[in-house]
């Protein structure tokens, strides 16, 4: 993998004194259809391209340090992205540097957030987990036009896997949302647990029974690496096992949804049945993901800030192919 350029978007609000925000290294490197443009100042907020967000163990900070070098100085153009941050965009034109970048970029594990697009080579934005500045987000899940999903039932049946605690203040408050945060986080120190989002505003947490024997499950990840994800448990134990759904990321059953308020308001206007929200995974467990050789579920974790859409660097001199 070549890499063409860097690019440095401070976190959302204000970042704590000696804070370093979240830098990307940004690689490709043809686009799908051939055609690539160089870098044009100023730059207006691009449409989506095939860009996909990758984290590097990068356990001793040789991809950081570069990152470093490379953004010491003025930025070359700002990119507005669709969400209206400003990106600062800074080329790697050095020789040199570009070539410490490759060396780097071949030494480290690379796992990407989401699948690649299939056709070719993928442009992909790195941010190494050593970066301070670097938060990592869950995908959640929704349910809609299921017809086996019936709540009774279902809350029987999954309670032969999962422990049911209820919820002080409905998710449809900011309390409640808060109160089930921080349940969820301090569950996810020593187990695993899903939260579960109901109508009317109702909310339950499901904990993973810790005394099932999870090896012994044919939904279950052979990997014990990836049987710490609790996307994964949620995957084979909740949409596999009582479900019933053979493909849960294949089927129009279950849809990916951002953030906890989005998934409450879409349960609670009756576009999903229920859904199942997850606490972001740790970033030592990604680590232990990319060390195992293992890939993440899809649409598990994506990265905050996120890298801003359609960017491109090309070398000067070098043409299109």
């Amino acid at each position: 993998m070549s890499t063409r350029g860097a690019y440095e978007r401070p976190a959302p609000g204000v970042s704590p004194p000696g804070e370093k925000p979240a830098r990307y290294a940004a690689g490709a490197l043809r686009s799908f259809n051939g055609s690539e443009r160089p870098l044009e100042e100023p730059l207006e907020p691009a449409p989506p391209r095939p860009l996909t967000a990758c984290v590097a163990a990068d356990d001793h900070g040789v991809l950081g340090a570069l990152l470093e070098e490379a953004t010491s100085g003025a930025p070359e153009a700002v990119q507005l992205a669709p969400d209206g941050a400003r990106a600062r965009v800074f080329p790697v034109r050095a020789p040199g540097l570009s070539a410490r970048f490759a060396r780097a970029m071949d030494d480290v594990a690379l796992r990407p957030l989401a699948p690649l697009p299939p056709g070719g080579p993928a442009l992909v934005a790195v941010a190494p987990l050593s970066d301070e500045g670097i938060r990592l987000r869950s995908w959640h899940r929704g349910l809609r036009g299921l017809e086996v999903f019936q709540e009774d039932r279902f809350l029987t049946v999954v309670s032969g896997y999962a422990r049911l605690y209820e919820l002080g203040a409905p998710l449809s408050t900011a309390e409640g949302r808060a109160e089930a945060a921080e349940r969820m986080a301090t569950l996810s120190r020593r187990s695993h647990a899903v939260l579960l989002v109901l109508p009317g505003g109702r909310g339950k947490i499901l904990r993973i029974r810790q005394d099932l024997e999870l090896e012994h499950y044919p939904a279950v990840p052979r990997n014990p690496t990836l049987r710490s994800v609790d996307l994964a448990l949620l995957d084979a134990l909740v949409l596999r096992t009582v479900l019933g759904l053979k493909d849960p990321e294949r089927t129009e059953h279950v849809v990916a949804v951002p953030s906890l308020p989005e998934l409450v308001a879409r349960v609670e206007s009756g576009e999903l049945q229920a859904g199942f929200a997850l606490h972001p995974p740790p970033l030592w467990e990604i680590r232990a993901v990319i060390e195992a050789a293992q890939s993440l579920p899809p649409r598990c974790v994506r990265v905050e800030p996120q890298p801003p859409q359609g960017l491109l660097f090309l070398d000067p001199g070098e043409q299109p192919a």
